[in-house]
């Protein structure tokens, strides 16, 4: 039977949707305007999503190792439409460091067995902030390594979860703020002061994924298994290839 809510597949679908709203605004739609703002808010939404799912899948699995392997190979599948989408361009030395969302996930999946598998002491937090090293140059970084951690620890209390992922949004929240209007007085003209604001009111997009979240309700779903490991490299070599000719 069929329960109340939302089933995995449900809210990854959303996500997605999210994610191609987001990234389609990014391609076209200026960044400091209303619509930029409302369209880059709504797409906050994906990555947490997809996070709390990497970290579900990570204990129904049968093999993190596999696990990993998988999301290894569809980041090196995007990496080239990755860097088109990003830069309109491919790889070169200005961009070959551009690493895709996949990658993020693949780390966070990592740090988590790593969390899980090590004992307490100097080699897990090594291994821990070695992982979180390897994705500075990543679509989400660091933050999406710890909103895997967040939600992974702290499996089946979603309290708990809910708590950590908003410290670390917060976090992020802060660090953006701060960066942002760092730049916009240190260095006049390369950042404008609506900009740094649109930035920071854009990141407040990531805390509606908790109420979405909490609508979940235990259940796989039905639908295509591979549908986001195929839809995220196939919507970003569309939208580079847009860019390149285009724009």
């Amino acid at each position: 039977m069929r329960k109340r809510g939302l089933a995995a597949q449900e809210l990854k679908s959303i996500a997605v949707f999210a994610m191609l709203v987001d990234h389609i605004a990014w391609t076209v739609v200026p960044t400091g305007t209303v619509w930029g703002v409302m369209l880059h808010m709504f797409g906050r939404l994906a990555m947490p999503v997809m996070c709390y799912f990497i970290a579900e899948g990570y204990r129904q699995t049968r093999s993190v190792p596999k696990y990993a392997l998988r999301l290894g190979i569809f980041a090196a599948i995007s990496y080239v439409p990755f860097i088109l989408y990003k830069t309109g361009a491919l790889p070169n030395s200005g961009s070959y460091l551009y690493l895709n969302a996949i990658y993020t996930l693949m780390l966070g999946l990592l740090a988590l067995w790593a969390y899980d598998r090590l004992q307490p002491g100097s080699a897990k937090l090594l291994c821990i902030l070695g992982l979180c090293g390897l994705s500075l140059t990543a679509d989400w970084g660091v933050y999406g390594v710890c909103f895997i951690l967040a939600f992974g620890i702290h499996h089946r209390d979603f309290r708990k979860q809910t708590l950590w992922f908003s410290i670390t949004a917060g976090i992020m929240l802060c660090c953006s703020a701060l960066s942002n209007f760092y730049v916009h007085y240190a260095a006049p003209g390369t950042l404008s002061l609506q900009q740094a604001a649109a930035s920071f009111i854009i990141q407040l997009g990531l805390f509606p994924a908790i109420p979405l979240l909490h609508l979940y309700n235990g259940q796989r779903g039905t639908g295509w298994k591979w549908g986001f490991y195929v839809f995220y490299p196939s919507h970003l070599l569309v939208l580079g290839i847009i860019k390149r000719i285009f724009l």
